[in-house]
């Protein structure tokens, strides 16, 4: 059988191709003659053309840059009810793209950027092209126009490309702890930056990004704040001092190194006792960051791999949260969770978006690498609220109830955490993972900054 290709009329103009009509042999026949042939035993068999699968989806679409969301569906079905597939066809801008055949779906492969076009001619109008073939073998080509849009990213968050981190964000409440050691290796115990330092401070592992993003890069392996730390980190440690030195980092009671009290340069919960909130430097306290995870592992322990910890509150021994982002080598998505610490025992895990399982499925409602969300931590006494925003929509959200995990007493102190916790160890040489923050403020009743 002969198999023939059909276009619509917007691919054939692009292909190039004419429509001729056909010219029968002598003169040119007519079912009136065909007819005539009857009486000498001729039978007429009239057989009906196969035709070819029709699109019913737009030729033209949009998609903001800076994101990885599908945007589009491709439609097509058979007349005749035929199986059918439907894929994007190599060529043309086609390769900057993702498609599911199963649903039709388009996406970006990777975040467009509207500054830098990278279609074929460079005006950020990507060329793709659909083919739909049904059983018989005949096609339909459709073409469709994809416009990336500007979304005024350059100062969107106020950044400034050119500067440190500490000249776009305020880090005179922060130090941050490296990966490296005090000759820049990586192994050993890991050197810090003051916050006193933050203003001018930049390295390979924190920098600003061409967004003016604050990034942080933490390898797998690295120089760890102590001996009994098993992970490495570039991350930063809330400092109410902010800069002044005759605070100490913290304060021990004399004489039971474990008697820990609040000072000035950490906080406390409104439900511990009145002593520790008044020598403390402010009482409960909420830290919202705005940031997009860039990279995770996708080696080592099965069990570690994809994982990070993006924000803490820690005390003077445990954690009441440590905030997880994850996702696993085979997803696009991540999930994010908490781990919630009662002092001296053991965690206690919460779901927000997807879960922790290194089998866990791909979470459709999930956060994927380069993509912008905020997440908030919010103590009031012995109550903790954690929320998830993405697009300017609550995604997720949990609270944790920490009446009876031994954080509401005289004796302990609190300080928020932010940037990249690398909680895994076991990856690959080389094998890192990196974040951006965009915005990040840490609030405290009684502190006035």
């Amino acid at each position: 059988m002969m198999r023939r290709l059909f276009l619509n009329c917007s691919a054939m103009a692009l292909c190039g191709i004419a429509v001729l009509a056909a010219c029968g042999g002598g003169g040119g026949g007519s079912s009136s003659s065909s007819n005539a042939n009857a009486g000498s035993g001729a039978q007429d068999i009239t057989t009906l053309a196969n035709q070819p699968p029709v699109f019913a989806s737009a030729s033209v679409a949009t998609t903001p840059e800076n994101t990885l969301d599908g945007f589009y569906t491709a439609l097509a079905s058979d007349p005749e009810g035929q199986a059918m597939t439907l894929d994007k066809a190599a060529g043309f801008d086609g390769a900057f793209f993702s498609f599911d055949a199963q649903t039709g779906l388009l996406s970006p492969a990777g975040a467009f950027d509207y500054e830098s076009p990278a279609d074929q001619n460079g005006d950020n109008v990507y060329e793709i092209k659909f083919i739909a073939e049904d059983a018989a073998g005949d096609q339909t080509i459709h073409m469709l126009a994809v416009t990336v849009t500007d979304i005024n990213d350059d100062n969107a968050y106020g950044l400034n490309p050119n500067v440190p981190p500490g000249q776009n964000f305020d880090l005179l409440d922060w130090k941050i702890q490296l990966p490296i050691n005090s000759s820049g290796g990586l192994s050993g115990i890991s050197t810090q930056v003051d916050e006193w330092n933050m203003d001018d401070y930049e390295s390979e592992y924190f920098f600003t990004g061409p967004d003016g993003g604050m990034v942080f890069i933490c390898p797998a392996v690295g120089a760890k704040t102590s001996a009994n730390t098993s992970y490495s980190r570039t991350e930063l440690r809330e400092m109410l001092r902010r800069g002044d030195r005759s605070i100490s980092t913290h304060t021990k009671s004399a004489p039971a190194p474990d008697t820990d009290t609040p000072n000035g340069n950490n906080w406390a919960f409104s439900s511990a006792p009145q002593s520790a909130q008044d020598s403390a430097g402010g009482v409960d306290g909420t830290l919202r960051v705005t940031m997009a995870v860039n990279r995770v592992t996708t080696t080592g322990e099965t069990y570690q791999q994809g994982r990070v910890i993006i924000g803490q509150i820690h005390a003077k021994d445990d954690e009441p949260i440590r905030l997880y982002y994850r996702k696993l080598p085979g997803n696009t998505h991540g999930t994010i969770y908490a781990a919630h610490e009662p002092a001296g025992e053991d965690d206690i895990y919460y779901n927000i978006i997807g879960g922790r399982s290194s089998s866990e499925p791909n979470p459709p409602s999930g956060i994927m690498l380069d993509q912008i969300f905020t997440y908030e931590i919010d103590v009031n006494g012995n109550l903790m609220d954690v929320e998830i925003v993405k697009d300017g929509a609550v995604i997720g959200s949990t609270q944790i109830d920490m009446t009876g995990s031994g954080y509401d007493v005289a004796d302990d102190y609190h300080y928020f955490k932010a940037g990249l916790y690398h909680v895994n160890n076991s990856a690959d040489l080389g094998d890192d993972a990196q974040l951006t923050i965009y915005e990040l403020e840490n609030s405290h009743d009684g502190y006035p900054f």
